[in-house]
């Protein structure tokens, strides 16, 4: 299968663990094993008991309700996890999308978000920010590029990497009042949830939507990218069955 090389993945490869000083990584200062099950009275010894057989392939049921806990009025049939957050973005395309679809990626963006698409077959169509204005997309302008007949997706990123542009609750109304209109499915990525200034997380897409699809994790904003863990979360109980068969 003829792809694009992951090019930021390729930089770290050459560069990550060779370079003495990083100014370039995404995620916040990491904690060690020890220092993330002193945060719970108990952890280290449940943690030793752990068995390491297979837990359900949706992920287990302790870990999909806590996680469900982060958004309001999800229950753990509303998660399905994944090994590694970037699996999840290849799930949703592959199991979403069909040849010759469009789909709509605000931009800049992480490159799985458009690339992932494109390998399902898709047309990706790019809706820009504008750096005038902090890197805010263009809400006006994205009717026109939601109504076209093979426009199945709207793929967006808030807060948004690289640039830090963060969504108001009006705004993301808005683009899901919009999608909506058009019959277009959202897919939000939310891996920066959590990492806002003011300690306040960003509107999740799922709690204003019944069918949006929201990517969490806990490489970002947990410190935590050495356990790999990502998730997908919606009120489409369909859309996460069919992601799931997929995965």
């Amino acid at each position: 299968m003829a792809h694009e090389p992951f090019h930021l993945e390729r930089y770290f490869a050459a560069t990550e663990f060779s370079t003495p000083h990083l100014l370039a990584v995404s995620d916040c200062e990491t904690r060690t094993v020890g220092a993330l099950l002193d945060l719970e009275d108990g952890a280290d010894e449940r943690f030793r008991a752990l068995g390491l057989g297979y837990t359900e392939s949706e992920g287990g049921l302790e870990l999909r309700t806590e996680v469900a806990r982060t958004y309001a009025g999800l229950t753990a049939e509303g998660i399905l996890v994944h090994a590694t957050p970037v699996e999840a973005v290849y799930t949703t395309m592959r199991a979403l999308v069909e040849p010759e679809d469009r789909v709509v990626v605000q931009m800049p963006a992480y490159q799985a978000l458009r690339s992932a698409a494109a390998l399902s077959g898709a047309e990706v169509v790019p809706w820009w920010g504008d750096p005038e204005a902090g890197w805010a997309p263009d809400v006006e302008a994205l009717g026109d590029l939601l109504t076209h007949p093979r426009t199945r997706m709207l793929v967006v990123n808030a807060p948004h990497n690289p640039t830090g542009w963060t969504v108001d609750e009006g705004v993301m109304d808005e683009i899901l009042s919009q999608a909506r209109s058009a019959g277009v499915r959202v897919f939000c990525d939310e891996a920066y949830r959590g990492t806002e200034p003011g300690g306040r997380s960003a509107p999740s897409a799922v709690e204003r939507s019944e069918t949006a699809v929201a990517l969490g994790l806990v490489s970002k904003g947990m410190g935590l990218p050495g356990l790999r863990t990502g998730w997908l979360a919606s009120r489409d109980a369909a859309v996460l069955e069919r992601i799931g068969t997929y995965k």
